[in-house]
């Protein structure tokens, strides 16, 4: 079988896990984001207890997720339920997932994929984290309905819907398990199919939501059973008749359930949902018990309801915000009761979120709202005072209520949330990347954090107490003469640039101009003339041997070096395309700057006069680079979701699993060089933050100094 570029990615993606590093911590930040249906509940390590995976991918009705996930929210060995692992699937995910349950075996994942714009695979997962057990081509694919054993061969089948294009009609399908040839196809489309043993024989039947409604056999294919009413848009299969006999909900309308019985067959009760529903499912109240339909409400009602399907009666119902996207539910953390998760969406004004309340004492046991990364903008330093090492993080809000920046203080050695201040910018942001910085700004024994970002378009720079996170003075909006200009700044760094032994803040504007503010307060102490060109700048800071503060920056093809004491340019000089990112290292003869270009060509230049000494073609889609050695015979590369090591000859190895689509943007990130070949990376994607050390035989081929 050959494998198209997606499944040649995963392929890659696999590959990369074999490469040893060692993940100290990671901390998941934007994964919760369910898509429509995107929750599903299983046992996928046989333990007892189940597990939720939450999908965010493509769906038809709201989409946003950069990178498409697939995370688990588990408990630990102590009951507490939180996202234990997450993995980025290099193709996008084509509707919800099932699980397969089996007695006596652990549940597997199906997830539909597209793997071009007129195929598709079914991938079967399983474990902890999850991992590709198997990939079946399924053409034409549509959406995964279950696996069963249709026919009763012996032999599972995939019931699916179908089609001859993603806008074309959808056709209940019966698939080859194994290589996933068409066995039948229905000649009726339908908006709808379940699969459930609904008779006395040993074949399983397929319910269609089409009109007339149909319920067929799964092995002869012939129709046992017609409703001339149609079945809606809608189904869901389940134990609904009395004494617990299988039935199957219709939704003829977003407003109304019909359930149906089996042998003989009718409907036997109606439920009114509260509003218009936007997810539905089949759970259980209580382990073993029976079986009930748990709906999800959009906005009017912003809820999700249990129903009784035998009475139609209301069994709980529980108030949150926005539209429900999807649910799930089972004992999450072995205490007995089962858990009710669910996803909210945003679409009037506030924040996705994904939620699990205990249905038996309505406690919740997990909550949190998701925000969009970047998280990228990170810097390290000493926040306590103590002489240990923090980090300092920048939150993005919401993409739509825009509440500003949030800013986080993470534990260096495990990536728990020390403290966090919402709001620290301002009550809106562009949402371009901000940058942020730690440095000595005052007497006091802990670092400051400095943050450059804006506030309804006008940049603003902010200096907040690394311990306290109290503002100490801020530059911006209403500042006479708006000094830093509009949008995020593009550059910021700290150096001492008045030789009062604290450092100064330098930050590169988007008009392309240099500004220097005074660390203690904020004073605008020099700005430099507007450099020439249109795009984006970049900026890094050092010191020279000599003690001489500089400052090198970017615009369009140009590099600028800057003495910032004497507010003299000492050098320029022009690369071959427009100048993405600029990195400096080193001190005397051996002080490199490096300047990735947008076609990720990297140029290496000495300090003093910015004379090219080398250049290093990098990964395609690079977005951000770290020297690994003095002389710059080996960087590391974040690009396409992953980290590169890059040797001397241009050739680059995965060193790291899927990170993340915009893993380092905005070249944000911290890369120490420690003993033993090790480097250790703080490096943030559009979901999490994480801290590697990456070990490769390859890492010090050259040589280190």
């Amino acid at each position: 079988m050959t494998l198209g570029k997606g499944m040649a990615a995963l392929v890659a993606a696999m590959v990369a896990t074999a490469v040893p590093e060692v993940h100290a911590w990671e901390q998941y930040l934007g994964t919760q984001r369910a898509s429509l249906d995107g929750i599903v509940v299983g046992d996928l390590d046989l333990n007892g207890k189940a597990e939720a995976v939450v999908t965010c991918g493509r769906d038809s009705q709201y989409s946003y997720c950069s990178s498409n996930l697939m995370a688990l929210l588990d408990a630990d060995s102590t009951g507490r339920l939180d996202v234990r692992s997450v993995i980025m699937l290099p193709v996008t995910t084509m509707g919800p997932p099932i699980i397969w349950s089996r007695p006596a075996y652990v549940d597997r994942v199906i997830v539909p994929v597209e793997t071009s714009t007129a195929d598709a695979q079914v991938l079967v997962m399983g474990g902890i984290p999850l991992q590709v057990l198997k990939t079946i081509p399924t053409p034409m694919l549509q959406r995964v309905i279950a696996i069963a054993d249709v026919d009763a061969d012996g032999e599972p089948e995939i019931v699916a819907l179908t089609s001859q294009g993603r806008w074309s009609p959808s056709y209940p399908s019966i698939l080859d398990y194994q290589t996933g040839a068409v066995k039948w196809v229905s000649p009726t489309a339908a908006n709808d199919v379940v699969v459930g043993q609904f008779d006395a024989d040993a074949a399983l039947e397929l319910v269609v939501a089409s009109t007339p409604g149909q319920v067929i056999d799964g092995a002869t294919h012939a129709v046992e059973w017609s409703y001339a009413g149609g079945f809606g848009y809608r189904l869901l299969a389940g134990r609904f008749g009395a004494g617990e006999k299988m039935g199957f909900a219709a939704f003829p309308t977003s407003n109304r359930i019909q359930i149906f019985q089996s042998q003989p067959y009718s409907p036997i009760s109606e439920i009114v949902p509260p509003s218009s529903v936007t997810t539905a499912a089949v759970i259980r109240m209580t382990p073993g018990g029976a079986d009930q339909i748990a709906v999800g409400n959009e906005y009017g009602s912003n809820s999700v309801t249990i129903f009784d399907p035998r009475s139609g009666t209301t069994l709980y119902k529980i108030n949150d915000r926005d539209d429900i996207a999807a649910i799930g539910a089972g004992d999450l953390d072995g205490d007995g009761r089962i858990e009710l998760v669910y996803g909210g969406r945003s679409l009037t004004g506030s924040v996705d979120y994904l939620k699990a309340v205990d249905l038996g004492s309505s406690a919740t046991d997990y909550f949190r709202e998701v925000a969009y990364g970047p998280f990228s903008s990170l810097a390290r330093g000493d926040l306590e005072g103590s002489g240990g090492r923090q980090i300092a993080l920048l939150n993005p809000g919401s993409r739509y209520s825009s509440p500003g920046l949030a800013v986080s203080v993470l534990d260096n050695d495990t990536g728990a949330i020390l403290r966090s201040r919402a709001s620290v910018t301002g009550d809106s942001y562009s949402g371009r990347s901000p940058r942020v910085a730690v440095g000595q700004l005052d007497a006091d024994a802990q670092e400051e954090i400095v943050i450059a970002s804006d506030e309804y378009y006008d940049a603003v720079v902010v200096a907040i107490d690394g311990r306290t996170l109290a503002e100490q003075w801020r530059v911006g909006p209403g500042t006479s003469g708006r000094p830093l200009g509009s949008y995020t700044p593009n550059g910021l760094g700290l150096v001492d640039v008045d030789a009062d032994g604290k450092a100064d803040v330098v930050v590169g504007t988007d008009d392309g101009r240099i500004v220097v503010l005074n660390g203690r307060n904020g004073a605008v102490l020099w700005t430099s003339i507007t450099l020439p060109g249109y795009q984006p700048s970049a900026l890094e800071v050092f010191r020279t041997e000599a003690g001489s503060p500089r400052a090198v920056v970017s615009r369009g093809t140009g590099l600028y070096l800057f003495d910032l004491a004497s507010h003299l340019l000492v050098a320029s000089v022009n690369v071959a395309g427009n100048v993405s990112a600029v990195r400096q290292w080193g001190g005397g003869a051996a002080c490199r700057i490096a300047a990735m270009d947008e076609a990720a060509v990297a140029t290496l230049h000495r300090c003093d006069a910015l004379a090219m000494v080398g250049q290093q073609l990098l990964p395609e889609g690079s977005i951000f680079f770290r020297p690994l050695d003095a002389g710059g015979n080996h960087l590391l590369a974040a690009a396409n979701g992953y980290l590169h090591e890059v040797g001397g000859d241009g050739r680059a190895a995965i060193v790291s699993k899927p990170l993340g689509r915009i893993v380092g943007t905005g070249n944000q990130g911290i890369v120490d060089i420690g003993p033993a070949g090790r480097a250790d990376v703080v490096i943030g994607s559009d979901y999490m933050v994480t801290r590697i050390q990456v070990m490769s035989d390859k890492l010090f081929a050259d040589g280190f100094d």
